[in-house]
């Protein structure tokens, strides 16, 4: 499974997120990137998001 962390602004929210991912589900890793400008603008700052690519629905 692939998790992503987007965030607008709170990395140190989005690093407590991903440790929280990590210790409660058998990943390799989470990424963290930046929300684009088109979420980030609707949603503001502090704005996270977090998404994942299964093998099923």
């Amino acid at each position: 499974h692939a998790i992503f962390i987007a965030h607008a602004d709170c990395l140190e929210e989005s690093l407590t997120v991903k440790e929280m991912i990590l210790s409660e589900y058998n990943v390799k890793d989470v990424i963290i990137n930046s929300i684009g400008a088109v979420i980030g603008t609707h949603g503001g700052p502090g704005t996270l998001g977090v998404v994942f690519i299964g093998n099923e629905r």
